[in-house]
């Protein structure tokens, strides 16, 4: 905490600021790993409901960006937002609270991000790794098998996915401006631009997963690309590389 509030405490405007990062894995019972390198989260793929998914790339050394040399904060900006690890002053709370999402899963963090870039906070991945999240799911029931949407009750099936489909609209009509409880210091059309992404015609360009950085700053041979298809063994062979969607495996609390 000392060593992130110090970070916070770094940028142009404390009390609108986020530090989020998608961290690297530990395995059971406590296999910590050594790694403290940077991670820092990218747009990845639209999934097969049109909810952009997002992933951590881990940084190859500590960067030097515009915004360090300029003011010292060696923190790196970045547009997208982790449900898993966030850190900011409580005001958040008031003016930019978790929305409604019910039964949502892929799609809550799209959503904080669109409206805090709105409300005028700043987003940034800390210099280096602070903590460490266990991607695994195969030591304990998660909700989705047991009475969520992966169930073997189909009655839940039909409620849950009702609600989510609910939950996803509210998602996309955000990521195109047009709800309430927005900002007024930024826009989602602005936002979109910045994180080159289309969410219109589902389009991520090119160059978008470098997020402003110089290519060669990534570790290239560390890869995750999980989805609700994706086995924890898969996951586990490359947790210590890239890390997507708060997620592991299926992304599955």
């Amino acid at each position: 905490d000392v060593y992130l509030i110090e970070q916070l405490e770094k940028c142009q405007n404390p009390s609108r600021a986020v530090l989020t990062t998608y961290p690297p894995g530990y395995y059971l019972p406590n296999n910590i790993p050594e790694e403290t390198r940077a991670t820092i989260l990218t747009p990845w793929k639209f999934d097969r409901k049109n909810i952009l998914r997002q992933k951590g790339r881990v940084l190859e050394r500590c960067i030097e960006t515009k915004l360090s040399k300029s003011t010292g904060n060696d923190n790196i900006p970045c547009m997208l937002y982790a449900g898993g690890f966030n850190f900011s002053m409580s005001k958040i709370l008031s003016i930019c609270p978790y929305e409604e999402l019910h039964h949502l899963f892929f799609g809550e963090e799209i959503s904080m991000a669109v409206r805090l870039y709105t409300h005028g906070f700043d987003l940034y991945a800390p210099p280096q790794s602070v903590c460490y999240h266990l991607w695994s799911r195969n030591h304990r029931p998660i909700f989705q098998t047991d009475i969520g949407e992966s169930s073997a009750d189909d009655c839940n099936n039909e409620k849950y996915e009702n609600l989510a489909v609910i939950s996803r609209d509210r998602v996309f009509q955000q990521l195109l401006g047009n709800v309430d409880g927005f900002g007024t210091i930024r826009t989602a059309s602005e936002f979109a631009n910045a994180l080159r992404v289309d969410f219109t015609k589902f389009i991520i360009e090119e160059n978008a997963v470098d997020v402003g950085l110089d290519p060669t700053s990534f570790v290239a041979s560390q890869t995750v690309e999980p989805s609700t298809s994706t086995s924890s063994s898969e996951v586990l062979e490359t947790i210590l590389g890239i890390v997507a969607d708060n997620q592991a495996s299926d992304k599955q609390f």
